[in-house]
């Protein structure tokens, strides 16, 4: 998803971690860019969403999984790269 005005909403939601929280989120950071993780101990499953640039929404989830494992996944991702694909558009 690229320049919507979702993306808008989640910068907002983003900047003011109360608001992530009252979701079952929590503010987190990937390769410097803004984003929540909201994970289900019970179920062993989550998300993360991360505003990439404030222009690309990249989201992934995750079914039995630990909430490490899972943040993993997102610490992994090449945001410098991803950074750039969004520059472009």
């Amino acid at each position: 998803m690229s320049d919507s005005p979702v993306i808008q909403s989640l910068m907002m939601a983003f900047s003011n971690p109360m608001m992530l929280r009252a979701s079952g989120g929590k503010l987190a950071k990937f390769g410097g860019n803004k984003g929540s993780v909201k994970y289900d101990k019970k179920n062993r499953s989550g998300e993360i969403g991360v505003v990439v640039d404030g222009k690309i929404l990249v989201q992934f989830q995750g079914n039995d999984i630990d909430e490490e494992t899972l943040r993993g996944y997102g610490e992994d991702l090449d945001w410098k790269k991803l950074g750039e694909i969004a520059d472009e558009n």
